[in-house]
């Protein structure tokens, strides 16, 4: 079958898959004697196209006939080409999407309420905050109506801006944003030596100069105290298994931290 990408809860394998079977949820995948499952399977054959050298293969370079006709389908829908993957950033903003995106489908597929949708807003608002926050506004304004809409229509509207919210590039600057707004919530948990330390933390990731793992390991350490629920609740600060060992990567633009307000 060649090589494939098997993302599952806690783990990705890349290996040579040597059988499958995808007659049911959840999808099985053997690479040799071991067995896993997995809720989505990327298959990444590593093949080479064949050219023939008609006109009309130049409008499918780059993508292909079954990659556009899917992205033209489902425009939202999480695609990238595998060798992009090769880039950490890139790597993280597709598994970031592909994660949301499944467990959006796991709460619209069953019997959710509007208090259900509600809490799963309120779960992503850090993350949809760093990628879109102007959809995250329209999103809740969904949201806020959702008891006074069918739940189809509903469910459509909301789907399609968080979908359309997580497409959107989260820079660096939204995300320091999205830090702050987490630090204000939990600044008065934390006394001034945690609260500095977490501001040049910050700070610093802002600046190019730190990873944005090591502002977001604070906020989860200091959330797992119990004093914080509404932040330990925050998917922005588990976003995808970290056995991905993604959000590593020191962005690029280096600069020096500037001064922080205590």
């Amino acid at each position: 079958m060649g090589k494939t990408l098997v993302i599952c809860e806690k783990r990705s394998v890349a290996d040579d898959v040597t059988r499958v079977d995808f007659s049911e949820r959840p999808f099985r995948v053997w690479v040799g004697d071991d067995e896993y499952q997995a809720r989505a399977v990327i298959v990444a054959t590593g093949a080479s196209a064949r050219w023939l050298g008609i006109d009309s293969e130049q409008h499918h370079r780059g993508r292909g006939v079954f990659a556009q006709r899917l992205m033209a389908a489902f425009p939202l829908l999480p695609v990238e080409e595998e060798g992009r993957l090769n880039d950490d950033l890139l790597r993280e903003a597709f598994a970031e999407r592909v994660f949301a995106g499944a467990r959006l489908r796991e709460l619209l597929s069953g019997p959710w309420r509007p208090r259900d949708l509600i809490a799963f807003h309120a779960r992503h608002k850090l993350q949809l905050l760093a990628h879109d926050p102007g959809r995250y506004l329209q999103a809740g304004q969904v949201v806020a109506h959702a008891g006074r809409r069918p739940r189809a229509e509903t469910a459509a509207a909301y789907r399609e801006l968080f979908c359309a919210a997580m497409a959107s590039k989260a820079t660096r600057g939204r995300h320091a944003n999205a830090l702050q707004h987490a630090f204000s919530g939990a600044a008065r948990g934390l006394d001034k030596a945690r609260r500095e330390d977490l501001l040049l933390q910050i700070e610093a990731y802002r600046c190019g100069q730190a990873p944005l793992s090591v502002p977001v390991a604070l906020l989860a350490h200091h959330a797992s105290s119990g004093a914080l629920p509404w932040l330990a609740g925050q998917s922005y600060l588990q976003p995808f298994p970290a056995e991905l060992r993604l959000r590593h990567s020191v962005p690029a633009g280096p600069g020096r931290p500037r001064a922080v307000r205590r």
